[in-house]
């Protein structure tokens, strides 16, 4: 039955690339952001595009993983915990982390209809099964960090971030973990030395 339902979503979402496979002025691009989760793999929260109009409306997510292989927590704080980017609709990954009590905020981008087209057409070449997969970095490949370079990649525009940091990765990722308990201990260990390096305002 599972496989069914996998089988049908896949089919409606290559319907919905083949009929629209182009956007329009009114179709809204944004960046999506979901709060921690209860689980180690959600404690730094989530990051994902969504692309709207009348005709979509598009979850890119390129948070995908298998949690049920061997060594994950390791292979995912060592970066060798292979990821992949999937599209689903909107409103059920809306209920699915509404239903975990996830916080969900928007931030629509003010963009040109040619950023929009652009960053369509990027999204819809990185969905192709040969481009789909990339190997994660707790720090510098995830979800988060490919929203960044979806956008400067696909418009060829530089981004300015002004949020001040004087922190270090270490500290970063402790402020979101009880410093008491073996997942703390355990992610600093395999983290590694460059947890101590002082995150930039980009990072």
């Amino acid at each position: 039955m599972r496989l069914f339902f996998t089988i049908l979503l896949t089919f409606f979402l290559n319907l919905t690339f083949s009929q629209t496979n182009t956007i329009t002025d009114d179709t809204e691009i944004s960046i999506i952001t979901i709060g921690p989760g209860n689980s180690l793999a959600d404690k730094f929260g989530h990051s994902g595009i969504r692309i709207k109009d009348n005709s979509r409306d598009l979850f890119f997510n390129y948070g995908v993983y298998d949690f049920t292989k061997p060594n994950f927590y390791l292979n995912f704080t060592l970066g060798k915990l292979e990821y992949k980017l999937d599209v689903s609709n909107f409103n059920d990954v809306l209920n699915y982390y509404e239903l975990q009590n996830r916080d969900v905020k928007e931030q629509i981008l003010n963009l040109s209809y040619e950023d929009k087209h652009q960053i369509w057409r990027f999204l819809l070449n990185n969905y192709k099964p040969e481009n789909q997969f990339y190997l994660y970095d707790f720090f510098y490949d995830n979800c988060a960090t490919r929203i960044i370079d979806v956008l400067e990649k696909s418009t060829h525009k530089t981004f300015d971030f002004s949020h001040s940091n004087d922190k270090t990765f270490r500290q970063l990722v402790n402020s979101k973990l009880n410093w008491n308990t073996w997942k703390n201990l355990g992610t600093d260990i395999a983290l590694g030395g460059v947890t101590d390096i002082k995150a930039s305002k980009k990072d």
